[in-house]
């Protein structure tokens, strides 16, 4: 049962003459983009530039907000310093030895044919779990990005899913 997928990608975070990702490979590869905006590290040139591309390859776009916090990433929310310590204690609490980020694209790519095709994704623990997924994120900023969402879309490809930007209520 392959479904209708969006692949997408965060992208536009370099800054100045800063970069970060590798905006315009990805853009070869994705069907969406969610474009850094709102104080989330993009500079109005490098903004303005990926939506232009984005447009020209007929990559649908979004908003990847942020608060204000260019130091930070736009990731640190100013005003509530204890939500962060909160997060970190209850997942401190629920199992310190947490894995961490997926970083072998072959093995992230496996995993998201299987979300397409059979709606569901296996946990570290073995447990299977339900999803209906209606898109797939790769962060524009992961190294590897690029490799890791081409292992993706051909392995997406090759299970028979349909690649389309997201949209809301649409069947999949």
């Amino acid at each position: 049962m392959a479904m209708r997928i969006d692949l997408n990608a965060d992208l536009a975070e370099s800054f100045g003459r800063w970069e970060l990702g590798d905006d315009d490979a990805l853009l070869d590869v994705v069907t969406s983009a969610n474009v850094a905006c709102g104080c989330h590290a993009g500079d109005p040139s490098v903004i303005a530039r990926a939506c232009a591309r984005a447009a020209a390859r007929g990559v649908a776009t979004g908003a990847q907000v942020a608060y204000r916090d260019l130091a930070g990433f736009g990731r640190r929310f100013i005003d509530h310093e204890e939500q962060a310590a909160a997060v970190v204690a209850a997942v401190v609490r629920y199992d310190p030895a947490l894995p961490a980020v997926l970083h072998d694209a072959e093995e992230i790519a496996a995993r998201c044919a299987r979300l397409a095709t059979r709606g569901e994704i296996v946990a570290v623990d073995g447990t299977v779990v339900p999803v209906r997924a209606a898109s797939i994120c790769v962060h524009g900023d992961t190294p590897g990005a690029v490799g890791v969402a081409r292992a993706v879309r051909t392995a997406l490809t090759e299970a028979g899913a349909t690649l389309a930007p997201f949209a809301p209520g649409a069947d999949g």
